[in-house]
């Protein structure tokens, strides 16, 4: 069974050889080739794709993964911090009045430099990959993105005072993620993975969640699916508060913080929709040991009733200081676990 085969099979609740497992690479593939997760690296799309092929040489996971992030800031004119060897953070906003957020364009993908580079990464890396390993782009989220514009707390202020602007500023956001993820799907793209947390319960009440978050969503996602590209969703936070609205998102993997019990999750969705993450971040794959690995990723396979409609993953981003061979030893885990649950996991 390849990768791809897996993947759709657990999409679709059907049998696996094992549990699906992906990584999130994408911060420390660099160190794989000797460069930076920096800005140079985000302008050098050899550099991407040769440092996604080493990663999931070295980690052995079911999915290529490239970030796209900071390639959507940069398109969408944010001010941004770029730290030596790190994630790109918020430096100041670049719009403060309903004036700025009329004036925002939406971008041509090939006319930004940054977009333009990912855009030709992602068609490297297919030349590469060829059609069993699926290719996963890791993005922000709409208001993700729109906190990287505003602020924070100009975006919480605007959402109260201000809904008709903050709707303006996410359609142009969303039209922008939609026309990039077009043409990374030209060019390979197979999976698109939505990281989120603004739009979640640890930043914004539940009703707003679902008058605001839960439709936006649900459009970007239907936006995907007609490009043929399967989404992944994440809002982290903790997510119980809104668990019972993300059905609506129409996601086709919900994908969980550590915060929630991943077998909770499967039971909630199974046969509906298939879940993922599960893996924690810090106490497991920063701070933990091989060992340590190997009977975390145990006790959450035990733990789900179903093996498939699932896959392993982080349960959010990963930082640059993760160890690779701890990533590596998440997917051999999964791997051996899953084996263990038996032969054709279901």
């Amino acid at each position: 069974m390849t990768s791809r085969e897996r993947i759709i099979n657990a999409m679709k609740f059907k049998k696996v050889d094992y549990i699906p497992v992906m990584c999130k690479k994408r911060a420390i593939a660099p160190q794989t080739i000797g460069r930076k997760y920096d800005r140079e690296f985000q302008l050098d799309p050899e550099a991407m794709a040769k440092s996604a092929i080493e990663a999931w040489k070295i980690v052995g996971d079911d999915a290529f993964c490239l970030g796209s992030g900071p390639a959507l800031q940069m398109g969408l004119g944010c001010d941004l911090n770029w730290p030596e060897d790190d994630h790109p953070s918020f430096k100041s906003a670049v719009i403060t009045s309903r004036e700025e957020a009329e004036k925002l364009e939406v971008p041509d993908p090939f006319k930004n430099e940054y977009m333009d580079a990912f855009i030709e990464a992602v068609r490297l890396l297919k030349e590469w990959a060829g059609d069993e390993v699926p290719i996963k782009i890791a993005s922000y989220g709409i208001f993700n993105l729109l906190s990287r514009l505003l602020g924070v707390e100009r975006m919480m202020s605007w959402i109260l005072k201000d809904r008709e602007t903050i709707e303006l500023l996410c359609d142009k956001i969303n039209e922008t993620m939609l026309r990039f993820a077009k043409e990374m799907r030209n060019v390979g793209a197979d999976i698109y993975e939505i990281g989120d947390a603004m739009s979640g319960p640890a930043v914004i009440s539940t009703k707003v969640f679902k008058e605001l978050s839960v439709p936006y969503h649900r459009a970007q996602i239907r936006g995907f699916r007609e490009m043929g590209l399967i989404s992944m969703l994440h809002v982290c936070g903790g997510e119980y508060p809104v668990i019972d609205q993300l059905q609506f998102t129409e996601a086709d993997f919900l994908w969980f913080s550590e915060l929630v019990d991943l077998s909770v999750a499967q039971k909630i969705f199974y046969k509906r929709f298939a879940v993922c993450g599960g893996v924690n971040p810090v106490d497991t794959l920063f701070l933990g040991s091989p060992e340590k690995i190997d009977e975390d990723i145990k006790n959450i396979i035990v733990t789900l009733k179903h093996k498939s409609g699932v896959i392993l993953m982080p349960g959010c981003g990963l930082s640059t200081n993760i160890p690779i061979e701890n990533l590596k030893a998440m997917a051999d885990a999964t791997k051996r676990h899953s084996e263990l649950a038996g032969a054709k996991v279901v």
